[in-house]
């Protein structure tokens, strides 16, 4: 996706010679099993990349980042361009544009924000559970299905707790500073594509989110919570 923003690839047979430049091609070769390649002749080779190929750009499609014309040209649409330049997932896109809509709330852009598949790598650990949630007693927003072993729940939770300033414990601390280093792009990329539908009202609401993951306390605090030592 990033590489046909780029315009470095703009056809299906760039995508190929591109992948001919790769560490991954010269490993094809050389472990042919690992990639459940069953032979290593050229022909062979060719037909196994233009497969990916054509499954990339299949899934690509299907997530309305890019459009292929006359079974062959590459060009990339709205969405893989804000895709590509917040650095993130297509798929997470996807879920946006899919999930998203004119009469989405704060809650629901929270909601989404943690579906994003970015956060796929946040675990819960064993015994986690039980701390999670005491946490959701102490936020605004509870997950809607009360499981607390998935990554969804787990960052819903992490990014209100930072929002609302609770203490967590240093496992915890550390999860939420990942959560954090790319959920800022994440709703940026929400505002791009809610502004893109022309629906205001959301688009706002998330502009104001990013400004309270950067802050840290919700719209609704005191101004005041955003100098340095000043509690409630």
């Amino acid at each position: 996706n990033v590489e046909v923003v780029a315009k470095t690839l703009e056809s299906k047979q760039d995508c190929v010679d591109w992948l001919t430049w790769t560490f991954f091609y010269r490993r094809l070769t050389q472990n042919p099993n690992f990639y459940n390649l069953t032979e290593i002749s050229g022909n062979a080779i060719n037909e196994y990349l233009s497969e990916l190929v054509e499954a990339a750009v299949e899934e690509l499609e299907k997530a309305n980042c890019l459009s292929c014309e006359n079974d062959l040209d590459l060009s990339p649409a709205n969405l893989g361009i804000i895709a590509s330049y917040y650095n993130i997932k297509p798929a997470t896109i996807d879920i946006f544009v899919k999930t998203l809509n004119d009469k989405s709330k704060t809650r629901q852009l929270l909601e989404v924000i943690s579906m994003s598949l970015e956060f796929e790598r946040v675990q819960v650990r064993h015994g986690e559970e039980d701390i999670l949630k005491s946490l959701a007693a102490e936020v605004k927003y509870k997950p809607s299905r009360a499981v607390f072993n998935e990554p969804t729940a787990k960052t819903l939770l992490l990014l209100q707790c930072h929002f609302s300033r609770i203490p967590l414990p240093s496992d915890l601390i550390f999860d939420s500073e990942l959560i954090l280093d790319v959920a800022y792009n994440l709703i940026l990329s929400a505002v791009d594509v809610l502004s893109s539908n022309c629906w205001l009202k959301p688009a706002l609401m998330a502009m104001q989110l990013s400004q309270s993951l950067v802050q840290a306390m919700w719209t609704t605090d005191s101004p005041f919570f955003q100098l340095p030592s000043f509690t409630t």
